[in-house]
C-alpha cells in the first residue's frame, strides 16, 4: 500500500468527522422515529477518495456498496441516514481494518515475514508442552440435566449464526463464518444433525480439534519464539458448537449461581470499570477508619489460561455441576486438540495441546471462570480471614479474568493468602 492510499484514507476519516452534524441529525430523526426513505441518487464521496481507492467511479463506489447491503442480510436499494456519509459508513469500516493491518506492515519495514523457521518452532513448543497422557483422566462421569442435554434446534442455530462476526480470519478448513451465513434452511438443517450427532454421541471430529497459529511479534528479541503471541485460527463449525454450548452453560451458571460474585471477567453487564469502582469504595471504607489499613497485593497468573490440566478441568466441571454429556463431548474435542504455526511462507508440523484451553473460541473463557470459581472457598477451608465490609460481608479478592486482586485486614493474611494461592 502506497503513503497516497494512505493519505485518500485518512482524508476521508477527516472529512466525516466535520461533517458530524449530520450524525446529529440522524440520532434526531431516529428519535421522532420517522420512516426511513430510500435514497436512490449516488452517494457523494470526496474525489481525492476515489481517485485512490482502486474505485473508479462514484457508481462503481455505489454497487460496492449496494453488495455490502446484500451480504449484511439488508435490501440493496435500502439505505438508512439522510446524509451521503451514512452510505459510506460501513465500506469505510471494514476498509479501514484491511487499511490500519496494511499501516502496521508498512511500520514493520514493509513485511509481515516471521524471521522464525518451523524447526524452530517445533523446538520451542516440545519445550514448553508436555506429551499427552493416553490415560488422562479415564474418569465415568453421570449426571444427567435437561436444560443443559436437550437438542440444538434451528432458531439456537441461527441465533449463534449470527453471534459471529463475518470479518474473522477462518480456520484450517478456509471455510470463513459469512458463507455459514448465508447457508439455505434446508443446509442448515443438515448442519444442525451433524452437530446434534456430535452432541449426543460425545464425539467430534478430527479437524474440530486443529487450530492455527499466526505469530503477532511483541517486543524485544525478534528472534526469541517466547517474544510471540499467537492469534488462533480456529474452524468456523468448532466456534459455532461451543458457542452453542458456551450460550446454554452461561445461561445455567448464572441462574444457579456458579460463578462468584467477585469475578466481574466473561459475564455480561459486568466489566473492569465495576472491579476498579469496588476496589476503590473498599480502599475508602477502610481509610474511613481511624489508623485503618488495607493491603493488596495485584496478581497477574503466568500463562494462565495455557497452564490449566485438562483432566483437572473435567473433574473441577463435574464438580460444579455441569451435564456428563458436556463434559464428554468438550473431552472429546480436547483429547485430539492440536495447532500448526502458520507463516507466509511454511506451516510448522502439528502438535498436541495437553494442557490449557482452547484458544479461539468463545467457550474456553467460560471454562476458565468455572475452573477458578471455587478459589474463595478453597481460601475460607484454609482459615483466610476476609477483608470485613461491615456487618458478615466479607470479601478476599476480586477477579477479572485472570486477573486477581487479593485483599488483606494485616500483613500476614496477605502473606498466608498468597501461600494457599
Amino acid at each position: 500500500m502506497g503513503m497516497k492510499h494512505i493519505t485518500n484514507q485518512m482524508a476521508l476519516v477527516w472529512w466525516l468527522l466535520r461533517r458530524s452534524g449530520s450524525f446529529r441529525a440522524e440520532r434526531r430523526r431516529r428519535q421522532l422515529k420517522e420512516p426511513c426513505q430510500a435514497r436512490q441518487h449516488t452517494p457523494v464521496v470526496p474525489s481525492y477518495y476515489i481517485q485512490g481507492s482502486g474505485l473508479n467511479t462514484l457508481q462503481e463506489f455505489h454497487r460496492g456498496e449496494i453488495n455490502l447491503r446484500k451480504d449484511e442480510g439488508g435490501a440493496p436499494s435500502y439505505f438508512t441516514g439522510t446524509a451521503p456519509e451514512f452510505r459510506t459508513f460501513k465500506i469505510l469500516m471494514i476498509r479501514i481494518s484491511n487499511f490500519s493491518m496494511h499501516v502496521i506492515d508498512f511500520r514493520k519495514n514493509g513485511s509481515n515475514n516471521c524471521p522464525i523457521k518451523a524447526n524452530e518452532w517445533n523446538e520451542f513448543y516440545k519445550s514448553i508442552l508436555p506429551p499427552r497422557d493416553a490415560n488422562d483422566c479415564q474418569d465415568v462421569f453421570v449426571r444427567e440435566i435437561e436444560e443443559l442435554d436437550k437438542p440444538f434446534n434451528l432458531s439456537k442455530l441461527k441465533l449463534a449464526l449470527r453471534s459471529l462476526s463475518s470479518g474473522k480470519a477462518p480456520g484450517p478448513n478456509y471455510i470463513p463464518n459469512r458463507l455459514l451465513k448465508h447457508l439455505p434452511d434446508n443446509v442448515l438443517w443438515s448442519l444442525l444433525d451433524i452437530i446434534n450427532n456430535a452432541f449426543n454421541t460425545g464425539s467430534t471430529p478430527q479437524n474440530w480439534s486443529e487450530i492455527e497459529l499466526l505469530m503477532v511479534f511483541k517486543k524485544r528479541d525478534i528472534y526469541l519464539p517466547a517474544n510471540y503471541r499467537g492469534i488462533a485460527l480456529i474452524n468456523t463449525v468448532t466456534k459455532l458448537f461451543t458457542a452453542l454450548i458456551c450460550k446454554r452453560l452461561t445461561k445455567w451458571a448464572e441462574e444457579k449461581n456458579k460463578l462468584p460474585e467477585c469475578q466481574a471477567g466473561f459475564r455480561k453487564g459486568r466489566g473492569c470499570l465495576d472491579q476498579i469502582f469496588s476496589l476503590m469504595s473498599i480502599i475508602q471504607m477502610k481509610l474511613r477508619i481511624s489508623r485503618g489499613k488495607l493491603f493488596v497485593m495485584f496478581i497477574d497468573f503466568q500463562r494462565a489460561f495455557d497452564s490449566i490440566p485438562h483432566d483437572k478441568l473435567w473433574r473441577k466441571l463435574f464438580k460444579v455441576g455441569v451435564s456428563a454429556k458436556i463434559i464428554n463431548v468438550m473431552r472429546s474435542i480436547y483429547s485430539k486438540a492440536k495447532m500448526c504455526v502458520r507463516a507466509v511462507d511454511y506451516k510448522s508440523l502439528f502438535y498436541d495441546i495437553s494442557m490449557g484451553v482452547l484458544q479461539g473460541e468463545i467457550l474456553s473463557p467460560l471454562l476458565f471462570a468455572l475452573y477458578i470459581s471455587d478459589l474463595d472457598e478453597y481460601m475460607d477451608s484454609n482459615a483466610c480471614s476476609k477483608v470485613g465490609l461491615g456487618g458478615r460481608v466479607g470479601i478476599n479478592n476480586l477477579y477479572f479474568a485472570d486477573d486477581t486482586v487479593t485483599l488483606a485486614d494485616t500483613r500476614g493474611s496477605l502473606q498466608k493468602k498468597i501461600d494457599v494461592i
